[in-house]
């Protein structure tokens, strides 16, 4: 997870790209205070008086260490998770910018799970006004259909065995302005493990070193211009429309990982149609040179 963050962070330096994120990123590694001002996590004992997330140094069989040692929030530290229960911890997330343009909202962890398979699992649900609506980001689909969050390494299974540390990662793009995020709210995010009658003496749900953080996408400071793309997200072929006719045009889709996916040249033109070409459903950076010179860079969506 830590050098897929470096990866990310260098690649935008190098490219100038027209993202902003809030510093630092606020980092739970249950071993520091916490890295930024106005997040929060609590263990719900309202609804559960015994709730069985603790955070420190577990002791278990097949969840015994933390991903960055010694601590780690899981349930129970020392013993299997108990049957017939439901216990939540929430994060609570204030952005640091509007997502009504173009902006996006990230929440990455390590996590281990041990539990009997779907008899008992974990989930991640996602409330983007303080409680008042929850979104379980595992079983939606009307919220997914519209491109509201996505899942760029795939949707994770939280039940079973993971068979040590894995990663999820969730983006929050919201761009059709459902959620209408703005600077200052409040945004939750849910984690919940659930148990039925059958005791299975497994460890359950560990997770270690969450991350949060937001991204708002700025305007390059030069004499050009990229003045529309559309439709973004799309899923057959995208226009790029210019503020003037160029002799030469150099675009360039790029993954989340800085590996170039796509090329292509053109000239006198003042706007392109970029066809998808088969690079698969998710979140890229189109980046845009204009007469040798870069331009900027463009969080596309493709459906």
């Amino acid at each position: 997870m830590k050098k897929t963050i470096l990866l990310l962070l260098t690649f935008l330096m190098m490219i100038k790209i027209g993202y902003s994120q809030k510093a630092p990123i606020c980092f739970y590694n249950f071993e520091n205070p916490l890295s930024c001002f106005g997040d929060t996590l609590w263990i719900d004992t309202i609804t559960n008086h015994n709730n069985v997330w603790q955070i420190g140094q577990p002791f278990k069989t097949t969840l015994g260490t933390a991903y960055s040692m010694p601590n780690a929030i899981v349930t129970k530290l020392n013993t299997f998770y108990p049957t017939n229960d439901t216990s939540t911890f929430i994060l609570a997330h204030s952005p640091d910018w509007t997502l009504v343009n173009m902006g996006a909202m990230w929440i990455k962890a390590k996590y281990q799970i041990n539990s009997d398979t779907l008899s008992d699992y974990g989930t991640i649900e996602f409330s983007p006004n303080n409680g008042g609506l929850w979104i379980n980001l595992l079983t939606d689909t009307l919220y997914a259909q519209q491109n509201l969050y996505n899942w760029p390494w795939g949707k994770p299974i939280f039940s079973g065995n993971s068979s040590g540390w894995q990663s999820f990662e969730i983006w929050i793009t919201d761009n059709y302005h459902v959620f209408n995020i703005q600077y200052g709210d409040t945004v939750l995010w849910r984690f919940t493990f659930i148990s039925d009658s059958n005791q299975t003496n497994k460890d359950g749900w560990m997770l270690d070193d969450i991350m949060v953080n937001d991204w708002y996408e700025g305007i390059a400071e030069n004499p050009y211009q990229i003045i529309n793309i559309s439709p973004n997200p799309f899923s057959t072929s995208i226009q790029i429309s210019f503020d003037k006719t160029y002799q030469s045009l150099d675009l360039s889709i790029l993954d989340l990982q800085s590996k170039i996916i796509q090329q292509k040249s053109y000239h006198d033109r003042n706007k392109i149609t970029l066809d998808r070409a088969g690079i698969a459903t998710g979140f890229y950076f189109l980046r845009v040179s204009l007469d040798g010179k870069f331009v900027e860079t463009k969080k596309i969506v493709i459906d």
